[in-house]
């Protein structure tokens, strides 16, 4: 989901065997697990706001915007959570008061409850800016010693501005601040948080469609971004054989294939409008090829194995330790003669065999009931139906429903 833009209905996951390399790489493995009853210690009152900063300058405008969420009516706290969410987060980025404010609404999620909505859009928000950057800084060796707690807002901080400044020394601060630390820093703390949370923003009772789907995009980033190691697939050479299916790494002699193939019809199930132009089809396969590399994913094209015909994509999309997902589709004129289930199943014994992962997803959007059919007939447990709002990919709401498949 939110690595590249799926050329798929759903996706998958991966273990290890000779397919993958054995060494190991560790991603964002010296994030620290930070107890919540240590987070719940804090205690925002005596916290000095006015030497912090958040995206709008000086935070010293979060305590009136902290004693509106706590005393004010349903209305007014729907406004201040506004305000939060410009705070937090612009344009892709965190700030230092970013992870400590996030902390706050964390702790206090049952208090907002009837402005759940709005709690879930900051906190995914929040959640894709961190997804976002994790890409930049998945080797960095920039947090060792790190870890969220008062000492980020303690006298001594790094992250402290004077109490006192004239306008144009203010001003001349903003010009200079370190990126390092008011930025980066911000972003792994709040990583931090996140990752502490997990759980609890995962239980948030959807009470609608619309939250649901909100739910879901914070799973797939939260379990992407969390502390694990991941094997590398070893791309040359490699192919994956299925009774009659061949699966081989996506590439760009595969291009005037996709092009062809990938028609305005085999996409209306897919996460994307299509744009029927070569420069789109070769960005996306560019952009595969990089995560193939990464280990996020595993994107893949469909051959017959006999013919060596070319019959369309597929895919280990979002791989992680705690979920990966499923997803395919095939050219019209193959359509119907069996190899959907042979891709997926393809796909599942790919996963069993050389994912590390403890759960398939496999999403699909309603109405697509070949994809529901081959869900249920391959031993899938029906999960949450939800929906998903227009993206610049895909303009239009989709009605997904899901099912999981548990390894271990």
């Amino acid at each position: 989901m939110f690595m590249i833009t799926h050329l798929f209905e759903t996706s998958v996951r991966r273990k290890s065997l000779t397919c993958f390399n054995t060494k190991k790489r560790t991603k964002n493995n010296n994030v620290k697990q930070l107890g919540k009853s240590e987070i719940n210690t804090i205690d925002y009152s005596v916290i000095p706001w006015n030497r912090l900063i958040h995206w709008e300058g000086r935070a010293n405008n979060v305590p009136t915007i902290l004693s509106v969420l706590e005393h004010g009516a349903r209305h007014d706290r729907r406004m201040a959570l506004v305000t939060l969410s410009g705070f937090v987060e612009q344009k892709g980025g965190v700030i230092i008061a970013t992870p400590i404010l996030l902390s706050y609404l964390l702790n206090n999620l049952d208090r907002f409850s009837d402005n759940q909505d709005l709690v879930l859009r900051l906190l995914l928000k929040v959640a894709k800016a961190v997804g976002l950057q994790w890409e930049v800084f998945l080797d960095s060796k920039e947090f060792e010693g790190l870890s969220f707690s008062a000492s980020i807002w303690e006298e001594g901080s790094p992250y402290l501005w004077p109490k006192e400044m004239s306008a144009v020394e203010e001003a001349s601060l903003w010009n200079s601040i370190d990126p390092m630390l008011y930025f980066d820093h911000a972003w792994y703390y709040t990583l931090e948080v996140l990752e502490s949370f997990r759980l609890s923003i995962l239980s948030i009772d959807a009470r609608d469609g619309i939250e649901q789907g909100m739910i879901y995009e914070l799973e797939t980033i939260l379990n992407m971004v969390a502390s694990q190691n991941r094997n590398i697939v070893a791309i040359d050479n490699f192919s994956f054989e299925y009774e009659d299916v061949l699966l081989s790494p996506i590439d760009q002699i595969y291009l005037d294939d996709i092009h062809t193939n990938l028609t305005k019809d085999v996409s209306k199930f897919l996460s994307f409008d299509l744009i029927d132009n070569v420069a789109f089809t070769k960005e996306y396969i560019r952009a595969s090829v990089v995560e193939n590399k990464r280990g996020a994913a595993l994107v893949l094209v469909v051959k017959d194995r006999h013919t060596q015909m070319f019959l369309g994509g597929c895919g280990i999309q979002d791989v992680n330790v705690h979920t990966a997902e499923i997803g395919f589709w095939l050219k019209k004129e193959v359509q119907g003669k069996g190899y959907g289930r042979q891709v997926v199943g393809a796909l599942l014994k790919l996963i069993k065999e050389c994912v590390d992962t403890k759960e398939i997803i496999y999403t699909v959007e309603q109405g697509n009931e070949v994809s529901v059919y081959l869900a249920e007939k391959l031993g899938f447990s029906k999960g949450k139906d939800f929906i998903l709002e227009p993206t610049v990919f895909k303009n239009k709401l989709r009605y997904m429903s899901q099912y999981r498949l548990t390894l271990k």
